[in-house]
């Protein structure tokens, strides 16, 4: 929350609540998936006309992994990534 703060004295910022907080606000059934998540950034993006040349986009956790997964799916173009702890992948224990 700090970084976010201090953020907003040099950057214009934009916050959105994503669909997997309970927080947010949606009907009772939603998609939910990557796939959907990384069209919530692109469709912020493109609905706020943002140059993805001065876009900078900060996430941790899930909210890194959106950001790495709408890049690779060509989505957004950021110039720069903020990678905040994104989750490792475990290897699944048998049985």
């Amino acid at each position: 929350d700090l970084l976010l703060m201090d953020a907003t004295k040099d950057f214009q910022v934009v916050y959105y609540e994503s669909r997997e907080k309970g927080s947010s606000i949606l009907p009772k059934k939603y998609a939910v998936g990557m796939d959907r998540m990384a069209k919530d950034i692109q469709e912020v993006i493109e609905y706020l006309k943002i140059d993805q040349k001065k876009l900078v986009l900060l996430g941790s956790c899930i909210g890194a992994t959106k950001i790495c997964y709408g890049m690779y799916k060509g989505m957004y173009n950021p110039f720069m990534p903020v990678l905040i702890a994104p989750p490792a992948r475990r290897k699944r224990r048998p049985g």
